[in-house]
């Protein structure tokens, strides 16, 4: 997923860009995901909270990082750019149980974004447009493998 954002309280309101890809560490518990880049210190627990399965979904983001305070956010997701009121109000009551204020919630513009699947290398495969012979044999992420990172008390 890649976004931009800046902290509310962030005196120049300076812009950030981000990209989160997470991994599903338990199969059984498929609501919870945990980043899977390197980059990332300590622990970043996502869990998904609420969805309804086609148009939007909520996630519980949680940071904990060793000699730091653990900090709580929060994604609604959505497949279009605006969702109704009663879908917001819903979703958002939902948000104080887990400690997450209210106050800081913002909405995020959705301007100048752009199809997201012109962007990824697999989404080629169904397309009707002629592939390059790189792209012949790159597998869909999800398709393969992937290495597991080493835990702290890993050698």
């Amino acid at each position: 997923m890649n976004f931009t954002y800046s902290f509310a309280d962030d005196p120049n309101n300076e812009l950030l860009v981000g990209n989160i890809t997470w991994q599903i560490p338990d199969l059984h518990r498929t609501a919870h995901w945990v980043h899977a880049e390197d980059s990332y210190e300590g622990i970043y627990n996502t869990y998904v909270l609420d969805s309804d399965y086609t148009q939007w979904s909520l996630l519980l983001h949680c940071a904990e990082k060793s000699k730091s305070p653990r900090y709580l956010s929060s994604l609604l997701m959505s497949r279009q750019t605006t969702l109704p009121p009663n879908v917001i109000a819903f979703l958002r009551d939902k948000l104080p149980r887990y400690d997450v204020a209210l106050e800081y919630m913002f909405p995020m513009g959705q301007e100048n974004c752009e199809d997201a699947s012109k962007n990824l290398h697999y989404a080629l495969e169904s397309s009707s447009a002629p592939q390059s012979k790189s792209n012949k044999n790159r597998k869909h992420p999800f398709k393969h493998r992937h290495n597991k990172r080493a835990g702290p008390n890993s050698p």
